[in-house]
């Protein structure tokens, strides 16, 4: 990937179109349900990875970024897929801030209204940060064949999913054969990395999380660790028995919190010896002292 070090004029906080980008932002944080959907973000004044940097100061959530680092498979098939229908709305993205607009993702969105000289599109349809499903429809091989499944559409992703093909055996067993159900969801805890929420579903289900699928999520079930479960190639999700579940989800990077460890023992070992050294150097300065009494 030919990386491009950013500019020294890039970090101008004063330039018009990133005071611009604040305002709107500003406006848009202010929104009552913003926070639990994603934002795109399409600009030729800002770069949209700009947009999302300046956003996430705000508390918005998005998928464009900027010199921030990402998994692979995160990088190559979340962005830049504007002429697959639905994708974005099924990923959360249910609102769309664009100048210029594209056409092909205009497809999934309505207008809503005007910041600033931007005009901000509404989803028809979007799934929210997580969601109840009991409907599988099928899986998937791997990213570009779930890509190639849901463009050729008849696909409703509100109410079914896909899962990995390795996978399929199991949760098709554990949902059996029913029909489409209601569930009560009441969240507990929220925060970015890590989510509590208490379901009572009429039937067996599927809790999806909408986010990226990492193994660095951890995820819990009464108290039980669970196995995470790839759901549309993009989310994670875990098995619910019927009746009440209290769902628990925390973001803990292994690598993260080992280097953390390492920090404080680094900060430790540097304190006992500048301890160390301290006591030495006191103890040679008053055995020279002493002798210097004596003469």
């Amino acid at each position: 990937y030919p990386m491009k070090g950013p500019r020294w004029q890039d970090g101008d906080y004063f330039r018009t179109v990133n005071l611009v980008s604040h305002e709107v932002l500003s406006e848009l944080a202010g929104m009552k349900d913003v926070r639990n959907y994603r934002i795109l973000y399409a600009d030729d004044k800002l770069n949209s990875g700009f947009w999302a940097m300046n956003a996430s100061y705000y508390g918005l959530r998005g998928f464009q970024l900027y010199m921030n680092p990402l998994p692979l498979e995160q990088f190559q098939y979340m962005p830049r897929r504007f002429n697959i229908r639905h994708y974005y709305p099924l990923l959360g993205a249910k609102y769309y801030l664009c100048n210029p607009c594209d056409a092909n993702l205009l497809r999934d969105y309505e207008f809503m209204t005007d910041i600033s000289g931007y005009q901000l599109y509404v989803a028809k349809q979007a799934l929210s940060r997580y969601s109840i499903m009991n409907r599988l429809v099928g899986s998937y091989v791997g990213p570009d064949d779930f890509l190639r499944k849901i463009n050729a559409g008849g696909y409703d992703y509100t109410k079914e999913f896909y899962v990995r093909d390795s996978e399929f055996a199991t949760v098709a067993n554990w949902l059996g054969n029913q029909s489409i159900s209601s569930a009560l969801l009441k969240e507990e805890t929220p925060s970015l990395h890590s989510i509590r929420v208490s379901v009572n579903t009429q039937e067996r289900a599927v809790f999806i999380l909408n986010e990226y699928f990492n193994k660095n999520w951890k995820a819990r079930v009464n108290g039980v660790a669970v196995n995470l479960i790839p759901v549309n190639a993009n989310q994670i999700g875990v098995l619910l028995e019927k009746g009440a579940n209290l769902v628990e989800f925390d973001y803990r990077p292994t690598l993260f919190i080992q280097l953390l460890w390492l920090q404080r023992l680094a900060v430790l070992c540097v304190a006992v010896y500048i301890l160390f050294s301290a006591a030495t150097s006191t103890r040679v300065f008053l055995k020279v002292r002493e002798r210097l009494s004596h003469m």
